[in-house]
C-alpha cells in the first residue's frame, strides 16, 4: 500500500480534499459523532465521491454532485460550484455505518486539515477533557482497510 496521494479504494482514485474547498464549506448538523471530509474522487456521471473520516480513523463514503469549478480548475461539489455552502463536516444519519478506515495519507491530512477542530470537539465532547484542562492525545486510528 502506498503512502502517497492518490490513494486507491474499490478502484477509484482518491485525492486530497482542498484546503479552499474546507475554507468555503460549512458544519452541517449539530452533535456527535461528527465525520470531516478528508479526500475524493471523480465518480460516473459527473458524481463525485468523498470520504468523510471520524477522528477514530473510520470513513463513510458519499456521493454527490459535480459541477466544473469557477476557477476552471477541475470539477467540486456543485453546490461549492454555485457558492452556495457544501457539506466540509456533517453528523451522519442514523444506521449511517463506515464503509472503512483511512488509508495513510488520508490520515496525515485528516490531521493536517482538522487537528485544531477535532481537540475542540473532542474536548466538548468529553467534560471529563475539560474539567481536566483539555488535552490528552488521542489515537487517530488505523491505516489500513
Amino acid at each position: 500500500m502506498s503512502d502517497e496521494w492518490p490513494v486507491e479504494i474499490d478502484g477509484d482514485e482518491f485525492h486530497p480534499i482542498p484546503e479552499s474547498w474546507i475554507e468555503y464549506g460549512s458544519d452541517q448538523d449539530r452533535g456527535s459523532p461528527r465525520i470531516y471530509a478528508v479526500s475524493v474522487a471523480s465518480g460516473p456521471r459527473n458524481m463525485i465521491l468523498l470520504r468523510y473520516a471520524s477522528p477514530d480513523g473510520r470513513a463513510v463514503k458519499v456521493s454527490t454532485n459535480g459541477a466544473d469549478n469557477p476557477s476552471g480548475d477541475g470539477i467540486v461539489p456543485a453546490s461549492l460550484a454555485k457558492y452556495e455552502n457544501w457539506p466540509r463536516s456533517m453528523v451522519p444519519n442514523r444506521g449511517v455505518e463506515p464503509t472503512g478506515l483511512l488509508r495513510k495519507a488520508e490520515s496525515e491530512h485528516f490531521r493536517e486539515l482538522w487537528a485544531d477542530r477535532i481537540e475542540h470537539d473532542s474536548a466538548e465532547a468529553d467534560p471529563q477533557l475539560v474539567a481536566d484542562g483539555g488535552g490528552g492525545e488521542r489515537s487517530n486510528g488505523g491505516e489500513s482497510a
